[in-house]
């Protein structure tokens, strides 16, 4: 196991563990970023797909279990981010500031896109509201907390 993949693993088990410690435990909820969308995005890049898909629809079955009205949804959509995670690794190469930003971004807001779309709600006004107003701004908070964390923990790994 190389060192930057330690470290990835360190990292992602942290942010489990921060999530369910800040979102759940101390029932801060949506005011905190998405940790799980950054553990299966930062787990993504350096796993394989069928491994990333298993670890994102680990963690969705685990928040799902906190939310039992839409069972189900959360297990779909981490699993098809963590899939797509691992594909990025195959097609982008490098890790610049502003490929990570786009890349938290997009697999934030992707991730709340397929929530809504599995949870089956065909309302639009609900749809306007959930993935084009509050989406992007959770993808924004997400991309600045995933650059800060790429920054602190695994820009050191290339460090010799």
């Amino acid at each position: 196991m190389s060192p930057a993949s330690a470290r990835t693993g360190v990292l992602v088990a942290a942010l489990v563990v921060a999530h369910l410690s800040v979102r759940v435990g101390l029932s801060v909820g949506a005011a905190a970023p998405d940790l799980f969308a950054l553990a299966v995005l930062f787990a993504g890049r350096s796993m394989r797909v069928r491994h990333a898909a298993m670890l994102g629809f680990g963690l969705g079955l685990l928040q799902d279990g906190f939310v039992p009205q839409a069972f189900g949804a959360s297990a779909v959509a981490l699993t098809l981010v963590a899939a797509a995670a691992s594909y990025t690794r195959q097609m982008f190469v490098g890790g610049s500031a502003t490929f990570l930003a786009c890349y938290f971004f997009l697999g934030k807001w992707v991730l709340d896109l397929v929530y809504w779309l599995t949870l089956g709600e065909h309302d639009w006004a609900a749809f306007a509201e959930r993935v084009l107003i509050v989406g992007p701004v959770a993808a924004l908070y997400v991309a600045g907390v995933g650059l800060i964390l790429h920054w602190l923990f695994m820009r050191s790994a290339k460090a010799p």
